[in-house]
């Protein structure tokens, strides 16, 4: 009894060799610039963690928009994904700042 290996063609979007367009590369190399100081700084900071827990969210939430982005349009990036790529960060740790401040407030009141 032999067994044989079946060759599969791979989903197309999922080819690990295709060609990413060149304008991402800049982008992500900004965001990472931000991400890692910042990231340093929020595991320094003495106030029990809670700088560190937005800065690791925001980052884990902004490389999964970054995969979505980049698998969407590998070749052609419009200008907008652009700007998510390099200033997304930014805004989504803006935005779980904002929204935790928001919890706390209304928790207090009850």
């Amino acid at each position: 009894m032999e067994l044989f290996l079946v060759k599969t063609t791979p989903v197309r979007w999922l080819l690990l060799n295709a060609k990413v367009a060149q304008g991402y590369g800049r982008n992500f190399l900004a965001s990472v610039a931000v991400q890692v100081p910042l990231l340093i700084l929020g595991s320094l900071a003495l106030d029990g963690g809670q700088l560190g827990q937005w800065i690791a969210c925001s980052m884990a939430a902004y490389w999964l928009m970054a995969l979505a982005i980049v698998i969407r349009r590998p070749r052609s990036p419009t200008h907008g994904d652009l700007i998510a790529v390099r200033f997304g960060f930014l805004f989504i740790l803006m935005s779980f700042v904002t929204v935790t401040c928001i919890r706390w407030t209304f928790l207090r009141l009850w």
